[in-house]
């Protein structure tokens, strides 16, 4: 990678001219900062300079030094006001003018800017403080400079035509490094005046730590003069000790000559293959290792996870895309994993190994690792080998990282699996996961309604009276605990194990929430100085105790770098847990734990967006607690570090939000989906590339607010509901249900809603064939709308000349057809088939990019409403007409001929009770594997054939509507194989535990059963009240919907649903889950055609099986026609 230009006196720590960019790159020089200690880092430079003894004359004397020192001390508004652009890098934050533009970029690490003219150059960025700063041929002057509350060391120096005004901030960050401010100008071209007054204004707008350096202290009393610069005299430079790692052990300096191959020996592996699925590469998969695949333009990718998740394998082939080349594509790709990715403190080694019949070139580093394709390493620096061959054919990369301690083996494992990289189809295939897609950003909605209760208070940050000092597995309250005026200030360094320290508030016992009461905890703490906050309700009998292994519930709050946060809910000691990411605040922040009677738990900001929503099964019930409040090391001997500044609790009503799977059975006012501040359960981040979703995408001011320019390279980012957020209940006749979209215009660009049946893998938009409002902004700044369905744009309704966008969109669904209200658009209707009575749809809107490749969307809201019409009567026979016959497929205790079948333990005599009445099925309680117990049915229970072109089939169970329900009815292809070669599975099941503990679940799976699956479940009063028992699946031609209590509670489009399809049944305890328990009592399966509407005889007579055709009544019907037909 290359990632710019820049002068050859002054390589930086992480721009790296690595070798095997270049084919011929052998003995390619390495320029990196290693990582040595030093205890005076003012006496180090970050550039390797030689610079030319006559740049001396360039300067004016000490007096020019002078008054750039005073000016840069007294730093007050700019010399004339400009639109400058806000950058952030780590505790930096800056300000550059308009117009200029990032010439390079390392995540974390530096910002390079280049001035419109092309004359200035600005670096800012973070360096390891291994090279001495003074003293070098070229460096003209030097001073000490007060800055942002550090004596900042200012350096004017030349090299060539270039001049550089540097300052260098002594304070090292948690990194080891310190910041450095460079602006560079050619000599010759600008003068020192010009130049000075540019660093001055740059400077206006720079604060490290939160300190300002316009305003810092400078020139007044107790502050000396600066240090009139001196001779710069040759200095024999001082041997440096060995670096230290990040744990404090030295490790060694290679130089460039002695960079030699690892010495990591490959070992056979015990596993499978994985191969990707297209057939592009194929590697090792070693036994325990789990893969995620994933694939952008040109690339297909796969990440190979370690059983600990502390090492991983990406591998990477490149194919031509556009007008790139394979090789291009490639070296695209490593420059965004540089940028965002890797960031590299130290080259270790290089070698040339063989893989796959081509010379590789390996690069090993000491790197800052960040998230790969969404995976994370437990641990911010990592041993990374980049091997790369961009111009083999395929071109392919593999990277592998492990820990700064791992152990050979491990690093042996992974020489294996890069030697076992295979490009092709040379291995056989293994299965390859879905790719999780985690958003880092909030959760939760619907939100409840947040508690008004008067608060009480556990800590005010000023004093510990009352509060029990805890201190565990080693820590020292006195030496690691400090009162100070901004809070209680808690600090673990390097090597302190897994120690805790906090306090107990034993004497304010609370208690956990009572049904209809939810409980609040709002911690105050100061996010830019804080990494861990940990809140454990604990028996008061064990106020003092260490929480792990006997909590009733704990929130534990961890910063992980980068920005982001994540939350852990465990409760009874840890048997159960739960986790999400956040944003981690930058500054002064609350955290609200809601406690909900419903077994969730809500986190919020303090402005009330919602960070986390977290379910739990276990209820602790409405016992008293005590509350501890520590900081807990997250990772042994890692170092951490706490200021809380208040802890208060309060108890109030609980308004549960509603519902969002309940029969809906007459009008209803809008339904809030989504409220602008948080995703919840019910909404996913969405984005083509993983990343893209926490990096752009925030919830603020009301909204979730989306953006990015043409160099981020998004094409969509947006939120999905990953299941039904709308059944269409009684959508016929003049039924109707509404979506109301709201945005923010002036904040908004092209952006889509879409609506779909079938589920789309996360990273993917909605599939073909489902329905899409598209708006996108013309050349000439209007809008144009599309209504279509994705594949059929040509047939879609077009509104163009859009002034703006409108700020309240509603999707009018009535059968079979879709109308949009918004301001300015074409009322037209678009037939949807999708709109059924019984489907259920899952919503997203994404902000796409425009045509010069931006995105931006401000989504205020997302709600529904829905006007179902009058349930249908049953429909029946034209007068003196008997209704289709109903056949009894299953009758009790087993017949007729069907089957029990075992599983390993699971023995069908022992788990199975028959009476005359029906059968019961039990799994093993508690269930210890896999394997249950089935009754597999003699003959196809669902044959379909020319009947369904007139009129649906209904298969139909009875069961018992009790507590304890769980089963899983197949239908399959092969009855001796009956789960995988299933075509439907329809899954019944009252919930024992979470948030809808007691309610009746229905799932239904058919056709792909990754994407052509829904679930629905509903209320405990519903259907304690509502069902007998009775649950039927309707087949009609492409369409398969779940009959419940006489109406279509789900329903799917399918192709398993067609003429001559031969289903056979067998039924199985248990829920969907491997191990969920449970059982089931069937007492009757019966099929039968729907009647139809006002059948006559003679359609009667059509409709019928074989087996009941009755030739002398169809004879008679005949002879009773022909005598009608005689004139």
């Amino acid at each position: 990678m290359n990632p710019s230009p820049r002068p050859a006196w002054c390589p930086r720590a992480g721009h790296m001219s690595l070798a095997w960019i270049n084919p011929h790159g052998r003995g390619a020089r390495y320029d990196s900062g290693h990582g040595h200690s030093s205890e005076a880092a003012m006496n180090a430079l970050p550039c390797r300079t030689t610079f030319l003894p006559a740049a001396l004359r360039r300067v004016a004397g000490l007096r020019g030094l002078l008054v750039v020192v005073l000016a840069l001390m007294m730093l007050g508004q700019p010399a004339r006001p400009q639109q400058m652009q806000q950058f952030d890098l780590r505790s930096a934050s800056f300000q550059v003018p308009a117009g200029w533009t990032i010439s390079y970029q390392s995540r974390d690490q530096e910002y390079d800017f280049i001035s419109p003219d092309g004359r200035f150059q600005l670096w800012a960025r973070w360096w390891f403080p291994d090279e001495p700063l003074l003293a070098f041929e070229g460096t003209l002057a030097h001073a000490i400079v007060p800055l942002a509350g550090q004596q900042a060391l200012y350096i004017v120096s030349e090299n060539g035509p270039e001049r550089m005004l540097q300052l260098a901030f002594p304070q090292l960050d948690a990194e080891g490094e310190q910041f450095l401010f460079q602006l560079l100008a050619p000599a010759a071209q600008v003068p020192m005046a010009e130049h000075q007054a540019l660093l001055e204004q740059l400077l206006s707008g720079l604060s490290l730590n939160g300190l300002a350096a316009a305003g810092a202290p400078g020139g007044g009393a107790g502050v000396a003069p600066p240090t009139p610069p001196q001779p710069v005299a040759p200095v024999v430079p001082v041997p440096q000790p060995p670096p230290a790692d990040q744990h404090g052990s030295a490790v060694p300096v290679p130089q460039p000559s002695a960079i030699a191959p690892p010495v990591t020996v490959a070992q056979p592996l015990e596993g499978t293959r994985f191969q990707d699925a297209t057939g592009a590469f194929s590697l090792p998969l070693p036994e325990g290792w789990t893969s995620y695949a994933t694939e952008a333009a040109g690339l297909r990718q796969a990440v190979l996870l370690s059983p600990g998740r502390d090492a991983l394998v990406l591998a990477a082939l490149a194919m031509p895309e556009g007008s790139r080349s394979a090789a291009q594509v490639l070296e695209d790709f490593v420059a965004l994993l540089y940028r965002d990715a890797l960031v590299i403190k130290s080259i270790e080694a290089e070698a040339w190994p063989q893989i796959a019949g081509h010379e590789a070139h390996m690069v090993e580093s000491v790197a800052r690792v960040y998230a790969i394709n969404s995976v994370a390493m437990p641990y911010p620096r990592g041993r990374v080998q980049v091997y790369s061959m961009p111009g083999a054919d395929p071109a392919f990369l593999l990277v592998t990282i492990r820990g700064p301690e791992a152990p050979p083996d491990q690093a042996a494992t992974l020489a294996a699996i890069v030697e076992g990289f295979v490009p092709g189809t040379a291995a056989a295939a293994t299965a390859i996961p879905s790719f999780p897609v985690t958003a880092m950003l909030v959760d939760a909605v619907p939100v409840s309604a947040p508690p008004a209760a008067t608060p009480g208070v556990l800590f005010d940050g000023r004093s510990l009276a009352g509060l029990h000092p805890l201190a565990l597995s080693g820590a020292d309250f006195a030496q690691d605990a400090e009162l100070t005026p901004d809070g209680l200030r808690i600090t673990f360094a390097d090597g302190r194990g897994w120690a805790k320290a906090g306090f107990a508030a034993s004497s304010q016992p609370i208690t956990m929430p009572a049904p209809g009461r939810q409980r609040r905890l709002t911690a105050s703490l100061d996010g830019a100085n804080s990494a861990g906050l940990t809140l454990a309700l604990m028996p008061p009998e064990q106020a003092g105790a260490d929480p792990d292994g006997v909590h009733l519930m704990q929130v534990q709050f961890v910063h992980q770098g980068d920005g982001v946060g994540k939350v852990t809910l465990s409760l009874d000691g840890g048997a159960e847990s739960a986790d999400a990411k956040f944003p981690w605040p930058a500054g002064p922040a609350v955290f609200d734990v809601l406690i909900r009677p419903d077994r969730v738990v809500e986190i919020r900001d303090g402005a009330g967006a919602q960070l986390a929503e977290l379910a739990y099964r276990t209820d602790p019930g409405a016992v008293p607690v005590v509350v501890q409040a520590l900081l807990a090391v997250d990772s042994k001997n890692w170092a951490t570090k706490l200021v809380l500044q208040g802890l208060t609790t309060e108890e109030a009503d609980f308004v549960p939000p509603p519902p969002l799977d309940a029969l809906v059975s007459a009008p209803t006012a809008e339904v809030e989906l989504f409220n602008g501040m948080g995703l919840g359960r019910v909404w996913a981040g969405n984005a083509r590339t993983a990343a893209h979703f926490p990096r752009f995408a925030r919830l603020h001011d009301g909204a979730l607010r989306i953006g990015w320019t043409p160099e981020d390279k998004a094409s969509y980012v947006g939120i999905v509901s990953p299941e039904t957020v709308l059944w269409l209940d009684g959508l016929h006749g003049m039924g109707e249900a509404r979506l109301h979209v709201a945005i923010d215009p002036a904040a908004t660009g092209d952006f889509e809603i879409s609506l779909a049946g079938s589920y789309s893998l996360p990273g993917n938009l909605s599939s073909n064939d489902t329905y899409v409002l598209r708006f996108a902004r013309q050349p000439d700044g209007s809008f144009t709308a599309l209504s279509a369905t994705r594949n059929q744009e040509k047939k879609g309704i077009r509104t163009e000349g859009l002034a703006a966008l409108p700020a309240e969109i509603t999707l009018v669904m009535r059968p079979g057809r879709v109308f949009v209200e918004a301001e300015g658009l074409n009322p037209g209707a678009l037939g949807l088939p999708l709109l059924a009575e019984g489907a259920g749809l899952r919503v997203a809107v994404h902000a796409m990019a425009d045509a010069e490749g931006r995105g931006a969307l401000a989504l205020r809201r997302i709600a529904r409403s829905q006007t179902p019409a009058p349930r249908r009567p049953p429909a029946t026979p034209a007068a003196g007409i008997a209704p289709l016959p109903e056949h009894a497929l299953f009758t009790p205790p087993m017949g007729p001929d069907w089957q029990g079948v075992s599983a390993g333990a699971a023995e069908f005599a022992s788990l199975s009770q028959a009476d005359p009445g029906g059968i019961t099925l039990m799994r093993r309680d508690p269930v210890p594997d896999w394997n249950r117990i089935a009754l597999v049915g003699p003959a196809p229970a669902v044959a379909l054939d020319y009947r369904i072109e007139t009129t649906p089939y209904d298969l139909t169970l009875q069961v018992d509507p009790v507590a304890g329900l769980a089963a899983r009815l197949f239908l399959s292809a092969d009855p001796a194989n009956f789960e995988n070669s299933a075509r439907v599975a329809l899954s019944v099941r009252v919930l024992r535990d979470g948030p809808e503990a007691g309610a009746l679940e229905i799932r239904l799976h058919t056709g792909h059963f990754s994407y052509d699956h829904w679930r629905r479940v509903l209320p405990a009063d519903w259907w304690q009240a509502n069902w007998d028992g009775r649950l039927g699946l309707r087949f009609d031609t492409d369409r398969i919907a779940v009959m419940l209590a006489g109406q279509p509670i789900i329903h799917g489009q399918t192709a398993v649903s067609r003429r001559d399809a031969m289903l056979y049944p067998a039924i199985v305890p248990g829920g969907m889950g491997k191990t969920d328990p449970g059982r089931v009592t069937l007492r009757a399966m019966t099929g039968a055609w729907v009647t139809p509407a006002g059948m006559d005889a003679a359609e009667r007579m059509r409709l019928l099986d074989a087996a009941s055709f009755d030739a002398e009544a169809f004879a008679d019907l005949l002879a009773g026609t022909l005598k009608e037909d005689r004139p």
